[in-house]
């Protein structure tokens, strides 16, 4: 199946090369994107052309800066039952069994008046779970080998605070396990040495902490997720991401608008469920733009802190995943 893909990949879908350099990007230090609401809705309105099929974009030294495959979550599979259709029910009732919390005060990616958008939301969900393996904000870490020791890192302590959060996030993680099936899929055929890296990183954790009790497939490869529920994305670069990594995005629901937006690439994504988009997040500034609807969205993350530096010895000898 990988190989099918990556022929689709290499052959069918329209490659676009910007004047963005790579290495440029993740030698140079990351800022946080301090924009108005009224300068993002400039930005989106200012992009005359809205993407509606697959695209890659890569930079002038040659690297794949975003790959938007228009309806991706459907190309590995033939059955009529897609990814989107389980993740949405499992979105659902994740939601109805441990209601979403509250974005942080502090995030700049989600400054919208809380109270105010969830008033708007009477029937729904109105919210952000992060489930993750990560390191606590300001808590010491060290960069020993990966087999040693955690480096600091934990399980969210949403997930694990009670035991129906626990229960409600296991089955989640359970019914979305197509969906990460699909997602491994379909980053090998975007990037193979960097989904080798990522799972292979995935694996470790797996092997020597609470991280194996989520693994519901061998294609797990980001150590985390973000689930946000209706709420809108500000301009940002996730500055904690791998910085020469990507994020994977999917979303769900009923909605109007929400299109996806890279300023520095000049792109508006027709971003709608069923899509994917794999972005390098950390360099490359984003957000979403308003929409109009129920939106669900998943984002599939590793930290910076937590990548590894095994892999490339891996490369190196030849190693397969298998």
């Amino acid at each position: 199946m990988p190989g099918n893909l990556f022929k689709i990949i290499r052959d069918k879908i329209s490659c676009r090369v910007s004047s963005l350099c790579f290495a440029d990007l993740k030698n140079s230090s990351i800022t946080r994107v301090n924009r108005s609401d009224k300068e993002a809705l400039q930005i989106s309105q200012d992009i005359s052309t809205t993407v509606e099929e697959s695209l890659i974009v890569e930079s002038e030294d040659g690297e794949k800066l975003c790959v938007f495959l228009k309806g991706g979550l459907s190309w590995p599979w033939s059955r009529k039952v897609t990814p989107v259709d389980e993740a949405t029910d499992a979105i659902d009732e994740l939601g109805h069994e441990y209601p979403p919390p509250p974005p942080s005060p502090d995030d700049i990616r989600h400054t919208i008046n809380y109270p105010a958008l969830k008033a708007g939301y009477p029937l729904a969900h109105v919210g952000l779970y992060h489930l993750a393996m990560w390191v606590p904000k300001g808590q010491a870490h060290s960069r020993a080998s990966v087999a040693d020791e955690l480096r600091g890192a934990v399980i969210s302590k949403r997930v694990i605070a009670t035991a129906y959060k626990f229960n409600a996030v296991e089955k989640f993680f359970r019914r979305t396990t197509p969906l990460m099936q699909t997602i491994g899929l379909l980053f090998e055929a975007v990037d193979k040495p960097q989904y080798i890296r990522y799972h292979r990183n995935y694996s470790d954790f797996a092997s020597k902490s609470p991280l194996r009790l989520f693994q519901t497939t061998h294609r797990a490869c980001f150590l985390g997720l973000a689930l946000l529920r209706n709420l809108q994305v500000e301009p940002h670069k996730d500055i904690s991401d791998i910085k020469d990594g990507y994020v994977a995005m999917v979303c769900f629901g009923d909605f109007c608008g929400g299109e996806f937006i890279v300023p520095e690439l000049g792109l508006k994504l027709d971003f709608k469920p069923g899509d994917v988009i794999f972005l390098r997040s950390a360099v490359l500034e984003h957000f979403v733009a308003p929409f109009d609807g129920q939106r669900s969205s998943i984002v599939y993350f590793t930290h910076g802190n937590l990548s590894d530096n095994i892999s490339d010895n891996l490369l190196e000898k030849g190693m397969r995943l298998v």
